[in-house]
């Protein structure tokens, strides 16, 4: 199902970057998105005992992520990202997803809304009082569209994050890993 959205997402940025070709705005100064949209998370845990964390699972539903940052120039942007998926493992178990990390997001051609960002920074999952945090990386791709002739984007795009090592869930002294795919359609000011 992840592998079918990401696929079809970016076919749609692909026609919709051949058909906007003439609308791009000039990018400048610092921008703001908000984002809702669909998370896939998967955690893997280890050596937790049976009542702190379940064996390893795949969930998926609402999620969202919110950037800030500065224009640097035509091609290059940096900000800030924080990406959530809150969710329920059974009656008792519940998990809360978050990357903050900072985003480099790169426009390869000056007279195109399509981009592809890159992340690092820090991951990790809080689960039934445990939590852990660890580096994390990420890619995503996306396409700024301009449908209201203004300084209001609207951006679909696609982006996968994950934890580079294990971390320590706290007092259950188990371990968890958590990668996360989504899929969303951001809408931004000052692009």
């Amino acid at each position: 199902m992840r592998t079918v959205a990401s696929i079809l997402l970016i076919m749609m940025l692909a026609a919709a970057a051949r058909a906007q070709a003439g609308d791009v705005r000039p990018r400048a100064g610092a921008y703001l998105d908000i984002s809702p949209g669909y998370a896939g998370v998967s955690l893997t845990t280890s050596g937790c005992s049976a009542s702190t964390c379940s064996a390893s699972q795949n969930v998926g539903g609402m999620g969202w992520s919110i950037s800030i940052g500065g224009t640097f120039d035509p091609h290059w942007r940096l900000g800030a990202q924080l990406d959530s998926r809150p969710t329920t493992f059974g009656a008792s178990e519940t998990e809360q997803v978050l990357f903050y990390t900072i985003a480099g997001t790169w426009y390869p051609m000056e007279e195109s809304s399509l981009w592809i960002r890159a992340n690092v920074g820090v991951g990790g999952v809080t689960l039934n009082g445990g939590s852990e945090n660890t580096l994390a990386v990420g890619a995503g791709i996306g396409y700024d569209w301009f449908p209201f002739r203004s300084e209001l984007a609207v951006s679909p795009w696609v982006s996968y994050l994950a934890q580079v090592t294990s971390g320590n869930l706290g007092g259950s002294n188990g371990l968890a890993q958590v990668k996360m795919l989504s899929v969303g359609l951001a809408v931004g000011l000052r692009h």
